[in-house]
């Protein structure tokens, strides 16, 4: 049986492969490899790597940690996307060309389990990078690292399982959903960049480029300078709700402004020289629009306690002058209360948005025999302080009745209509609020506190015209009202 050439075929492999021993040194090169190095077998082999290959900052320690991990653990390791420049073997000696790299290492253990040497799978990706860049419209698409991935993930030539730790790690950070990068070197070049943070570039290219060059409008938000501070320390630098000012969209009008926390992180080498920074950026805009409306409603809130205590006051000082007996007054000023307290709880119930006339209508009415009850009219959205106003209105004409007027009668009826008319000013609304009294009433309409405050409320608060009268068959009364003073109306009824 013809036996198989296993150096022949490591030589004619279509991508770069190398072997290292233990120290790094060269074993072996195919012919793709020397062809992306530029460099012969010749010249490689029996030489260290870093000595060939010395690189800087975050890539030669991104590279070496990787090799030193599969020496340790005997596990394969992978760097996904990493700039290395080589010596550039068409220039003058001592200048170095930029290349990016997709590198897989697979150990070849000896009999006790331990790496011998090193199997090196490369693809050199300089052109997607470059092809990407050139655009800067668009980054490493989503299928073009998961293509690089894929072949990394391939089950390894020599039989050893691939370790999962790495690729999980890399996935979390990727999907993370805070913004995420390593830089590299004192111009912070991108060598990891997560979906979120390409999400926030608007997918503009960030691999190999410098992070103020690909993200011109961080530096102009202040972010510079927490870079530096990072860059000259030994501590993370943190930057709190950095409002990053929003681009101009087509017609010229700004887009909302976002906030965001961004931690630069010193990298470190082994000397602990800072070599690079670690990137991390929370949006904080839904939190700072939460304070803001928060900030918003506590101001709303006291103008309304204030408005409230002031309503309260003017309630408790009629009640109690106009009264005869301070029972009653004291009953009467209670009722009051709960119907400005029960106002409050339906338009807490719209969070303080507004409130249906109807449903203010029909509160108010509860505790009268429905029987005897007729209330019809559109749906009419009150805002809150209008909302208010009116409902201390119809309680005051509600009291009015059960007390003196057609419910104060056996067999009296009340019937509440209200609609909407166009006027000069837009919509007017028109509520008309008739009882019916069986026994004729002889007596005239006096004018106590309840009349008082029902005229205050419409021809005061709200600018409108009230019209009562009391006539033989029962207490009438029309008010008239801009529907700019209380809200919004539809055409159903209610």
């Amino acid at each position: 049986m013809t036996s198989f050439d296993f150096a022949r075929q490591f030589e004619i492999l279509p991508q770069p492969h190398a072997i290292f021993c233990r120290d790094l040194r060269f074993v072996a090169v195919n012919k793709a490899f020397e062809a992306s190095a530029g460099m012969t077998a010749a010249a490689l082999i029996g030489r260290k790597l870093f000595d060939m290959f010395p690189g800087e900052g975050m890539s030669r320690e991104r590279l070496r940690a990787s090799l030193d991990r599969v020496i340790e653990t005997g596990e394969r390791s992978s760097i996904a996307f990493l700039r290395y420049d080589i010596p550039d073997p068409n220039g003058v000696p001592g200048t170095f060309v930029t290349r990016f790299w997709s590198l897989t290492y697979s150990p070849m253990l000896d009999e006790a389990g331990n790496t011998e040497f090193i199997v090196a799978t490369i693809v050199d990706v300089t052109q997607i990078a470059e092809d990407n860049a050139r655009s800067a419209e668009e980054g490493l698409e989503p299928q073009e690292i998961e293509a690089i991935e894929a072949r990394r993930e391939q089950p390894a030539p020599l039989g050893i399982a691939a370790s999962s730790e790495v690729r999980t790690f890399r996935r979390l950070f990727r999907e993370a959903p805070g913004l995420f990068a390593v830089l590299e070197g004192a111009d912070l070049r991108f060598s990891f960049v997560n979906e979120a943070l390409s999400e926030f570039a608007s997918d503009r290219f960030l691999f190999g480029r410098a992070f103020f060059d690909a993200l011109p409008e961080l530096k102009e938000q202040g972010v510079a300078e927490l870079a530096s501070q990072a860059l000259a320390g030994r501590y993370a630098v943190i930057g709190e709700t950095v409002r990053i000012q929003s681009e101009r969209s087509a017609e010229g009008e700004p887009v909302a402004d976002r906030f965001f926390d961004f931690t630069f992180s010193p990298l470190t080498d082994n000397e602990g020289k800072v070599v690079g920074l670690f990137f991390q950026g929370v949006d904080r805009t839904q939190s700072m629009r939460a304070t803001t409306r928060h900030r918003i409603l506590v101001d709303e809130l006291n103008h309304r306690v204030k408005n409230t205590l002031s309503t309260v006051q003017a309630m408790a000082r009629q009640s109690f002058r106009s009264a005869g007996d301070p029972e009653d007054a004291r009953d009467a000023f209670e009722a009051r209360i709960m119907a400005l307290s029960q106002t409050h709880n339906i338009l807490s119930a719209s969070r303080w948005e507004s409130a249906s006339l109807a449903t203010l209508i029909h509160q108010r009415l509860a505790g009268l025999p429905r029987a005897r009850l007729s209330v019809r009219g559109p749906l009419v959205l009150l805002s809150p302080k209008p909302a208010i106003a009116l409902a201390l209105a119809l309680h005051e004409l509600a009291s009015n009745a059960s007390r003196h007027g057609a419910f104060a009668q056996a067999g009296g009826t009340l019937a509440v209509s209200w609609t909407c008319r166009a006027c000069a000013g837009g919509q007017m609304l028109s509520l008309e609020w008739t009882e019916t009294a069986p026994v004729p009433i002889e007596e005239s309409l006096r004018p106590g506190y309840g009349i008082r405050i029902v005229r205050r409320i419409v021809e005061g608060e709200l600018d409108g015209d009230l019209v009562m009268d009391l006539g033989t068959e029962g207490f009438s009364c029309r008010l008239d009202v801009l529907l700019s003073e209380v809200g919004y109306v539809e055409t159903s009824v209610a």
